[in-house]
């Protein structure tokens, strides 16, 4: 039976791929955060007659949330780096 030649997997090129991934969708979440609240509050203005009120705190909201889970995502990478 012929020897196992085979290295176990780069370890450090798996965290480097596991970094961009994850720091690759902030820019989505900045987007997509604010823009689904902006959504979900005009619906809501229109369905209660509370025009811009809702659709500025859920802006807000939304925004709010990007920037929770981006804080959240730059800690995670930063504790991957460090490993």
């Amino acid at each position: 039976m012929p020897p196992n030649n085979k290295k176990p997997p780069n370890k450090k090129g798996r965290t480097d791929l596991r970094q961009i991934g994850l720091l690759g969708t902030i820019p989505f979440l900045i987007g997509v955060g604010p823009l689904v609240g902006y959504f979900i509050g005009g619906w809501l203005d229109d369905k209660f007659g509370t025009d811009p009120i809702l659709m500025i705190v859920f802006l807000g909201l939304g925004l709010a949330a990007a920037i929770k889970e981006t804080v959240r995502i730059i800690k995670e990478a930063s504790r991957d780096s460090e490993k």
